[in-house]
């Protein structure tokens, strides 16, 4: 359900933008509550991918998200991780956010 969110909040859902980044940011806050309380290999993955389709492609997220340590909490929930694909995840969404995508 993470994700269909995290989809539906990308697309031009016909809410205003100024709506629609108060809702990423809110789904922003609730995917790292999951990633601080969250056990789970499918947990952690699905969080963190949808952390990393709320902020990509959207500076003002990533600014966001480096100015709350965001980052600092996705790199903890990866090393709660045991799969590959949640390490994974957590690059992903480290390189959206440093590298700007």
């Amino acid at each position: 359900m993470v994700l269909n969110i995290s989809m539906l909040l990308r697309s031009d859902s016909g809410c205003a933008v100024g709506d629609r980044t108060a809702l990423k940011t809110q789904a922003v806050n609730c995917m790292v509550q999951l990633l601080i309380d969250g056990k789970g290999d499918e947990l952690l993955f699905r969080a963190l991918v949808a952390v990393g389709t709320l902020l990509h492609g959207d500076k003002q997220m990533q600014s966001m998200a480096k100015e709350l340590m965001i980052m600092d909490v996705v790199r903890s929930a990866s090393g709660r991780g045991t799969e590959a694909k949640v390490s994974q995840a957590m690059q992903d969404v480290v390189s959206i956010v440093e590298l700007g995508l």
